[in-house]
């Protein structure tokens, strides 16, 4: 999610962080596309979908909000770990949360062409085009499916980027 506050708000399709203890037996990513519902004994339900799995540990989970979930509602999240079932959670999702993909000292990743990344010793220059990851812009005019590579598509809200106003 690019709003990495604790009840930060959240859409169908975001990759979210879930902590807490004993979230799975080790620390794992799955490293397969599409991603799974299940691996090493730990799932995560989300109004009653299985959740895909980007990373897990005992401490934190990475997972997609299912896509096929209705923004606009409130949803129970539970974790599987190992047969043994969480306390249920509520989170309410909204219609789309964009945001530009960031480290975690707000920097912005941001690539020149050539993919190296700008930073202090190699800036961007003017009129560089750039490459920027843009995420949580609702749904495209082609369904993706939760956890599934995404096809060529078009958002349903248009996306503008600013730099210093301009």
């Amino acid at each position: 999610n690019s709003d990495p506050r604790l009840g930060g708000a959240l859409a169908p399709g975001n990759v979210v962080a879930v902590f807490g203890t004993g979230l799975a037996s080790q620390t794992a990513s799955p490293g397969v596309v599409p991603l799974p519902t299940s691996f090493n004994g730990t799932q995560v339900i989300v109004g009653g979908i299985e959740a895909p799995l980007y990373f897990l540990s005992p401490g934190q989970l990475n997972v997609q909000i299912p896509y096929e979930l209705a923004p606009f509602s409130r949803y129970q999240v539970v974790a599987i770990v190992n047969n043994a079932v969480s306390s249920p959670q509520a989170i309410d999702l909204v219609g789309q949360v964009p945001g530009i993909t960031a480290f975690s000292d707000g920097r912005l990743i941001a690539q020149h062409a050539d993919y190296s990344l700008v930073s202090a010793s190699s800036p961007a220059k003017p009129g560089e085009i750039l490459v920027m990851y843009l995420a949580g812009m609702g749904f495209t005019n082609i369904p993706v499916r939760s956890g599934a590579l995404s096809p060529a598509t078009t958002v349903s809200v248009p996306a503008a980027v600013t730099v210093d106003g301009i």
